[in-house]
């Protein structure tokens, strides 16, 4: 793999579920993060805990108005986030195989080597049934302090 540039980054991820009942929950976390360009894409990789010792591997590949979400280790999935767009994706976990259904409603993505910021609005459903509406803003800019 020949890669451009290799930036060393913290990544600020902030995420709002809502679901079915209207229960709101709120995530956000700060952690270290590499940045790196290949061809004409940018690459985000980073590391999430999910439970005591459940880690998680989530690649973001930025390619234009299209954003790819790449998450490997104790959950799998890999999923196109393209604005106006429905589809459907797997999520593999400990415990088994889940199917979703995806509407993106809004993808802004602004990105450079030193700093970027992207957000994410979409939908989730199981089937026809609505698990949730989801916002996703993360953002990331050089540095090693986290």
């Amino acid at each position: 793999m020949e890669v451009d540039t290799l930036e060393s980054v913290v990544v600020n991820v902030e995420s709002i579920q809502i679901d079915e009942t209207g229960k709101k929950e709120e995530i956000s976390f700060t952690t270290k993060g590499s940045l790196y360009q290949k061809k004409f894409s940018y690459y985000l990789r980073y590391e999430e805990e999910l439970g005591t010792d459940q880690a998680v591997t989530t690649t973001l590949k930025i390619k234009d108005d299209v954003l790819t979400l790449i998450r490997d280790g104790a959950v799998r999935m890999k999923q196109d986030f393209v604005a106006g767009e429905t589809g459907s994706f797997s999520y593999q976990t400990p415990y088994g195989k889940l199917e979703f259904n995806l509407t993106v409603e809004q993808v802004y993505i602004e990105t450079a080597a030193k700093q970027g910021r992207i957000e994410l609005k979409y939908t989730l459903k199981d089937r026809d049934k609505l698990v949730s509406q989801n916002q996703l803003l993360i953002t990331y800019k050089e540095g090693l302090n986290v």
